[in-house]
C-alpha cells in the first residue's frame, strides 16, 4: 500500500513531466508555424515555374499561348530562307505552322522580330541585303501585308499597341546609333535617337528581340537603351515619344527586356537572370529572382500576376504570382 507522502512526490513527478511534453508540443508546434510561414511566403513572392526548352523568341498574348518564329535554310541554296511562325499553347504541347515563306539565299528573306496583338492581328520584320520592311496581319499569320517604309538599320524589336499603330526600333550600322520609330498605316517617324547608345540586339537567327519597346497605351512607352559604357537605360514618355525621362539605370547587368501589363505595375529583365518590378509606373524598382542564372532574352507578364521569362538558351519560365 502506497502511503501518502509517496503517492503525492509520485504525482509531482508525473505532472512535471507532463509539463515537459507540454512544453516540447509547445515548441514543435511553433516551429511548424515558422515552417508553414516560410513556406508560403516562398510560395507568394517571386516563384517562378521551369516550363522546359522551348524557342528563344516565345511571345505570349495570353496565359499558355503564344507565338514563335524560325528561320530556316531551304533544301538548296537556291530554296533561300524558309520562314515559319509558330502557335504554341497547352503548357507547350502543341505547336500549329501558320506561315511558310522562302526567298535566295544571299538575304531574303529571314524573320528578324515579331509582334502580336492578339491570336489574330501581328507584326513582322524581314531582312534583304540589310534593307528592312514590316508587314502584319489580321488572320494569325497566314496572309501579310506591307506597311509602308523600309530601313538600312537592324531593327531590335517591333511592338503593334493597337491595329493601325506600332513601334520599331533598331541601331544603324556603324557606330551604335538606336532609333525609333512610330509606325502607322501611312506614315513612318522617327521619335527618338541616342547617338551614343544601342538597343540589347541578338542577331542570331531565331533569337529575335522582344521587350525592347513596351506601350501601355499609345501616351505611355518605355524602351530599353545600353551607352558605349555599357551602362544600360530604362527610358519613359507620357507623351507619345515627344520627351522621354531616365527611370532605371544598371551598370552591373545589361537590361534586356521590359513589360507593363498596366500603368503602375512593371518588370525589367536583365542578363545573369535578373528581374525587377516596380509598382509606381517605373518611379522605384525592387529586385526579384527566377531560378535561373542565365541570361534572361525577354520577360512578359499576361497580368498582374501571370508572367513568362525566355532565356537565351530557350529555358522558359512562367510564375503565377
Amino acid at each position: 500500500m502506497v502511503d501518502k507522502n509517496s503517492f503525492i512526490t509520485i504525482w509531482q513527478k508525473d505532472f512535471k513531466m507532463v509539463l515537459v511534453i507540454l512544453e516540447i508540443h509547445m515548441v514543435i508546434k511553433k516551429l511548424l508555424i515558422i515552417i508553414c510561414f516560410y513556406l508560403i511566403n516562398i510560395a507568394a513572392f517571386g516563384q517562378w515555374f521551369n516550363l522546359g526548352v522551348h524557342e528563344a523568341n516565345v511571345q505570349m498574348i495570353e496565359d499558355n499561348v503564344g507565338y514563335q518564329f524560325s528561320n530556316n535554310s531551304g533544301s538548296t541554296p537556291a530554296a533561300g530562307i524558309v520562314n515559319s511562325i509558330s502557335f504554341t499553347q497547352d503548357d507547350w504541347q502543341m505547336e500549329t505552322i501558320v506561315n511558310t515563306g522562302g526567298g535566295t539565299y544571299s538575304g531574303c528573306c529571314p524573320i528578324s522580330n515579331l509582334h502580336f496583338l492578339d491570336s489574330d492581328v501581328g507584326l513582322r520584320s524581314e531582312g534583304f541585303q540589310g534593307v528592312y520592311s514590316f508587314q502584319k496581319t489580321i488572320d494569325g499569320g497566314v496572309n501579310w501585308s506591307n506597311l509602308p517604309g523600309s530601313m538600312v538599320f537592324r531593327p531590335t524589336d517591333v511592338c503593334l499597341i493597337n491595329d493601325s499603330v506600332a513601334y520599331v526600333a533598331g541601331n544603324f550600322y556603324g557606330p551604335p546609333f538606336a532609333k525609333l520609330y512610330r509606325l502607322t498605316p501611312s506614315s513612318f517617324t522617327q521619335i527618338f535617337t541616342g547617338d551614343t547608345m544601342s538597343f540589347h540586339a541578338n542577331y542570331t537567327d531565331n533569337r529575335g528581340n522582344m521587350g525592347n519597346i513596351e506601350f501601355v497605351n499609345s501616351d505611355i512607352g518605355f524602351i530599353i537603351v545600353k551607352d558605349t559604357n555599357q551602362i544600360s537605360y530604362l527610358f519613359k514618355t507620357i507623351d507619345s515619344g515627344v520627351s522621354w525621362n531616365i527611370m532605371f539605370t544598371d551598370s552591373i547587368n545589361e537590361l534586356t527586356s521590359v513589360s507593363f501589363p498596366n500603368g503602375l505595375i512593371g518588370y525589367v529583365s536583365s542578363t545573369n537572370g535578373k528581374v525587377y518590378k516596380s509598382t509606381d509606373g517605373g518611379d522605384n524598382w525592387i529586385g526579384t529572382h527566377p531560378s535561373t542564372i542565365q541570361d534572361i532574352n525577354s520577360i512578359d507578364f499576361i497580368d498582374d500576376t501571370i508572367g513568362y521569362a525566355v532565356c537565351n538558351s530557350g529555358q522558359i519560365y512562367r510564375t503565377i504570382n
